[in-house]
């Protein structure tokens, strides 16, 4: 039987500790692996930041030509708009989409608990 127990594998986030980023993007046609080229680039440059937790790239089932980022971030909203979004290497990158994207849209959330997946793989035994 597993000894690890669901309160042992989840994180809580009180105070608002972290913020998540989900932007959906809508690729020019025939614009999408460029755009998504680019986007790796990016994420390759924000993994380097102190406040960068993790990200996923992901491409929507019922929608394939929409990309998905879901983005974790140490701070708030106003910390990330304060201090990642101004980074000099955003500059290259907003014009990419310019070029590429026809539709983004972000929405911001504050994560109250986390499973982890290493942790939870092996799930505990229900009685």
């Amino acid at each position: 039987m597993n000894t690890i127990t669901q309160a042992q594998t989840r994180t809580n986030f009180a105070g608002g500790s972290r913020v998540v980023l989900i932007v959906r993007f809508t690729p020019k046609p025939d614009k999408k692996d460029a755009f998504l080229l680019s986007l790796s680039e990016l994420v390759d440059r924000m993994r380097g930041e102190d406040s960068f937790i993790d990200a996923v790239i992901s491409q929507d089932i019922d929608h394939p030509d929409v990309l998905v980022m879901y983005e974790t971030w140490l701070g708030s909203r106003e910390s990330w708009l304060r201090d990642e979004y101004p980074r000099s290497y955003r500059a290259e990158y907003e014009r990419v989409i310019s070029d590429t994207v026809e539709r983004r849209s972000v929405e911001w959330l504050m994560p109250l608990a986390s499973w982890h997946p290493t942790l939870t793989r092996s799930r505990p035994a229900l009685d």
